[in-house]
């Protein structure tokens, strides 16, 4: 599959993410074709790990291929519960996120985001968890601030 992906004419960054790892593990910024393929190889080779490996989840070693989106990230920590998401905090992520990896570092709340940008995460989260379907429990999605001010 890498090699139909790494052919692809390439018009900017992407992001490759391990579905089964969490806290960023695995996330790796690739900027061209050989970046893809080392990516690509790289994680292969983390999900082959013994501990990895022993997780019983049949979407567990899939792979997500997402443009590179960069600027200012945050993560909002909410409940879902019948398809209505309730905010419980807003974290800004200070240190910048570029790559090729992506540790996770330090999480700080209150968030210094204006109100209005405040605002609009809580409303971009909700229609991204409606999107795939999320209508109970936990979410932590992360969202990246773009130059022109759209997330």
């Amino acid at each position: 599959m890498w090699r139909e992906l790494a052919a692809k004419e390439w018009r900017s960054a992407v992001v490759v993410k391990p579905l089964l790892c969490s806290a960023s593990r695995g996330v790796i910024r690739a900027d061209d074709e050989a970046g893809f393929v080392a990516a690509w190889r790289r994680l292969h080779a983390l999900l082959q790990t013994p501990a990895l490996r022993a997780v019983e989840d049949p979407d567990g070693h899939r792979v997500i291929v997402e443009s590179f989106v960069p600027g200012a990230e945050v993560a909002l920590e909410g409940i879902l519960r019948d398809g209505l998401l309730t905010p419980l905090a807003l974290f800004d992520k200070p240190d910048p996120l570029d790559g090729p990896f992506f540790e996770e570092t330090i999480y700080v709340t209150p968030s210094r985001h204006a109100p209005t940008v405040q605002r609009a995460v809580e409303r971009e989260a909700a229609k991204a968890c409606a999107a795939i379907g999320l209508r109970h429990g936990p979410s932590t999605p992360s969202c990246a601030w773009v130059p022109t001010g759209r997330w």
